[in-house]
């Protein structure tokens, strides 16, 4: 039996530098599945081999470094925003005519305001989208073309409602 293993050695000595990145590896190995990275959907490895937070945009040299940033105030603070849902708009509009003019009012009922992102989109008609920060975006839909020069737009405090107000080509 023992001319069968005479290659083989029993115990494999490993020199300072080989035993210090095996001992590396294996904490690391260890930190992630502690720290469950591996399912963690902001822990990313990028081309340098750095750990990155893609919620925070923020790079780490070592595991240990992320794991203190992924238990830190300002990555909570993060994720308790990107968790809470976004607050639904009541709105309606209506037709309007003014001048001979053809137009269109939009009624935003809002208390806490900030103005909208809008942008048009023509395709067979107008598409107007408005974006209000902290609330679902909402889309309108007008079967003519608008002036983009006869917009207009302002917000009632006494009423709490934001009106967008647009005309006919």
């Amino acid at each position: 039996m023992n001319e069968e293993r005479k290659g083989v050695k029993k115990h494999i000595k490993l020199n300072k530098s080989q035993y210090k990145t095996k001992k590396l590896e294996k904490q690391k190995e260890l930190l992630i599945q502690e720290h469950k990275l591996v399912a963690d959907k902001y822990f990313t490895i990028n081309s340098n081999g750095r750990y990155e937070c893609s919620l925070c945009n923020t790079v780490h040299t070592t595991i240990e470094s992320f794991v203190r940033h992924k238990n830190g105030k300002k990555h909570k603070e993060k994720i308790q925003i990107n968790l809470k849902p976004l607050k639904n708009l009541q709105h309606f509009g209506k037709k309007l005519i003014k001048k001979s003019q053809e137009g269109f009012v939009i009624e935003v009922n809002i208390s806490d305001f900030t103005y909208p992102n809008y942008f048009l989109t023509k395709n067979n008609g107008t598409f107007i989208l408005f974006n209000f920060k902290g609330y679902a975006p909402f889309t309108y839909f007008l079967n003519y073309s608008v002036n983009e020069e006869s917009f207009y737009d302002f917000y009632d405090r006494k009423l709490k409602k934001y009106f967008f107000i647009a005309f006919k080509k």
